[in-house]
């Protein structure tokens, strides 16, 4: 008996290190990865207020773009962690990996609707065509912008009404504050 668990600790060993160093390193590459994102958006941040000539930027708009990326960054680092960890166990991954991209294509198409929202509301922020308290026509609705998240932008109507709409509804937006 005495043995059999000499040789079981040691058949344990190697994997659980291999998993420590695996664990070590995800972390240790998430949180470079998230310092570059985070001296990236320093620097652009910078670089657009002097531009500028010294009025800040959007900075929400800033901080949602950087909460994307650096969830992206985890979730990523996170996945290939786990599967890499399944597999030092003895688990097969390609079934899991087969049937990760079965419901990916499930969820991409029962979802087509948010994604495109999500999608669009990303590029909708990357290009800055607005700000918060612009007067902007998005998707023949005027008003002005009272919010920005991702996936909609609310529109406070001229008549009192908020508007929600969703980013890839905006096929054409007006904006009468902005100076080409």
């Amino acid at each position: 008996m005495r043995d059999e668990l000499a040789d079981l600790a040691a058949d344990m060993a190697l994997p659980l290190s291999q998993i420590l160093i695996l664990v070590i390193a995800a972390w240790t590459l998430r949180r470079i990865l998230h310092r570059i994102v985070a001296k990236a958006v320093e620097k652009t941040v910078a670089r657009r207020t002097e531009l500028r000539g010294g009025t800040s930027v959007n900075t929400e708009r800033i901080l949602t773009l950087t909460a994307v990326v650096r969830s992206g960054i985890t979730a990523a680092i996170a996945a290939m962690t786990l599967m890499s960890v399944l597999s030092r166990i003895g688990v097969d991954t390609a079934p899991l990996l087969t049937g990760a991209g079965i419901l990916g294509v499930a969820v991409g198409l029962g979802t087509q609707h948010l994604v495109r929202d999500l999608v669009a509301g990303v590029i909708l922020l990357l290009e800055n065509q607005f700000n918060v308290g612009d007067d902007v026509n998005a998707a023949g609705i005027e008003g002005r912008v009272e919010n920005v998240t991702l996936r909609c932008i609310y529109l406070r109507g001229t008549d009192g009404t908020l508007w929600a709409v969703p980013s890839g509804e905006v096929k054409s937006l007006g904006n009468r504050g902005r100076i080409a």
